[in-house]
């Protein structure tokens, strides 16, 4: 990641599963990137995905929409 303010879109789709491993890397980005005062944008489609990230706290520190032309709608609107 680069110095400064940046927003990271992270496309999640077919996909069926993620484990804790999965799960600490996205919390390690979202970290990092508060750090560098930027914003993580997640798109994913499936609402199973939705609630684990939700879970698992993650919906707290980033923007969780369902395509990636929302996330791109947002980015462009911030």
């Amino acid at each position: 990641m680069k110095e400064g303010k940046s927003t990271i879109i992270i496309n999640i789709r077919e996909s069926d599963y993620i484990n804790s491993s999965g799960i600490a890397i996205f919390l390690g980005i979202v970290t990092k990137a508060q750090r560098q005062d930027s914003h993580v944008v997640l798109a994913i489609e499936s609402t199973h995905f939705q609630k684990i990230f939700f879970q698992a706290g993650l919906t707290l520190y980033v923007d969780v929409v369902t395509t990636l032309e929302e996330a791109k709608a947002k980015v462009r609107n911030k």
